[in-house]
């Protein structure tokens, strides 16, 4: 017995040091908002109550968003196409995508994605007998990076609304060239065959919802929903995005 409450006594000290410790680590590093780079975070949040208010939300989830006029192929056909934020250089959305992508911030891509599917819970346009299947980077840059941004924000859109996510449809093919400087017509050309879609007899395919973190010109986007379309026609498809850029 006295063995017993030697150890808990023990692991009770452990405990209280460790918080401690983490509460000093606190005040001496503050974790600061991602979105603004100036408000300090508390109990464990990851953007600042003044970030969330003043998030660039769309009205998508409201309203029939069609996002076809970045399509060049009229043979998509969308059954919901939405994105959560807009998208402005220099704005909180790009605070928070770079925060995601190259700070290795994936509990932020998660918390989005949960943030995306509180919208769909209250939209009209939201069919729950749905997949979603997140837009897939290269195996190298998986390597490089530790995971994929659209895979993290597509299992937080699941923890909400229950649906699974399906990362064995959609692959990449090969790695294609930077983007960054391109305009529509060569992006789209950069991508022609790099997605590839496959299926097998138990995947659920009624309704594929593509999961990506920011749409600009639509070409990565088009390109996975013809590679999808092209391996299965009769599938019902859809788009959600966490972002996307406004022109100008």
């Amino acid at each position: 017995m006295m063995l017993e409450i030697i150890s808990f006594m023990l692991q009770l000290g452990r405990m209280i040091n460790l918080k401690i410790l983490r509460i000093l680590c606190e005040q001496i590093f503050p974790q600061i908002c991602p979105g603004c780079d100036s408000n300090v975070l508390i109990n464990n949040a990851l953007l600042c109550q003044r970030c969330l208010l003043k998030l660039p939300r769309t009205d998508h989830f409201r309203s029939r968003a069609d996002h076809a006029d970045l399509f060049t192929n009229p043979g998509l056909v969308l059954s919901m196409s939405c994105s959560l934020l807009y998208f402005r250089k220099g704005g909180i959305t790009q605070s928070i995508l770079h925060e995601i992508k190259y700070k290795k911030n994936q509990k932020l891509a998660l918390f989005m994605g949960r943030l995306i599917g509180k919208e769909l819970k209250e939209s009209p346009l939201f069919i729950e007998d749905a997949v979603l299947v997140p837009v897939p980077i290269h195996p190298k840059k998986l390597k490089i990076r530790g995971y994929n941004q659209s895979e993290l924000i597509a299992e937080g859109i699941s923890v909400e609304l229950g649906i699974p996510v399906n990362k064995r449809i959609l692959f990449r093919r090969m790695h294609s060239q930077s983007q960054t400087k391109m305009g529509r017509s060569e992006r789209f050309e950069n991508l022609t065959e790099v997605f590839t879609a496959t299926f097998t007899e138990t995947d659920d395919c009624s309704h594929l919802i593509l999961i990506d973190d920011v749409i600009t010109t639509g070409a990565t986007c088009e390109s996975c929903l013809a590679a999808i379309k092209k391996t299965n026609t009769d599938c019902k498809l859809s788009l959600i995005t966490l972002a996307i850029a406004l022109s100008g």
